[in-house]
């Protein structure tokens, strides 16, 4: 049994370590993070300045997309660029199959999180990412 062990745990460490590529594209990653941007964002009506970055895949959670924001504090300030890593995870919300009826149509959603900063994210190039500015502002009539 401690054979197997020392074996298994150089397996799941290299694995570990390898570079992982994206589940999504850039643009994909976009259109996820400006279309839920209430489940991380507080206030996503306050946002002057975005910026995109790097992205990799982390087993077993989702996609990290780094991302710095400049958005507006409650004493009217605003904080300049602060890095985030916005996590984007894939879950399946197909219910259940009931007893003699077809199976449902499978159906898929997403979990959009915010977590602090990665070391993967420090020296990574960052892209403007204007969909992100401002999008909810309403318009004055």
């Amino acid at each position: 049994m401690r054979v197997l062990r020392a074996p298994t745990c150089l397996i799941l460490m290299l694995i570990g370590s390898l570079p992982v590529r994206a589940a999504f594209d850039l643009a994909e990653a976009k259109r996820l993070i400006v279309q839920y941007r209430n489940q991380w964002l507080a206030d996503p009506d306050k946002i002057r300045d975005a910026r995109i970055g790097y992205m990799y895949d982390i087993p077993f959670v989702g996609t990290a997309v780094c991302v710095a924001i400049d958005r507006l504090l409650a004493t009217g300030l605003y904080t300049g660029l602060e890095p985030l890593v916005v996590v984007v995870r894939k879950i399946d919300i197909t219910p259940p199959q009931v007893l003699f009826q077809p199976p449902p149509k499978p159906a898929t959603d997403y979990r959009v999180t915010a977590a602090p900063p990665d070391s993967r994210c420090a020296d990574a190039p960052m892209l403007p990412f204007p969909e992100l500015r401002n999008i909810g502002r309403r318009v004055s009539r």
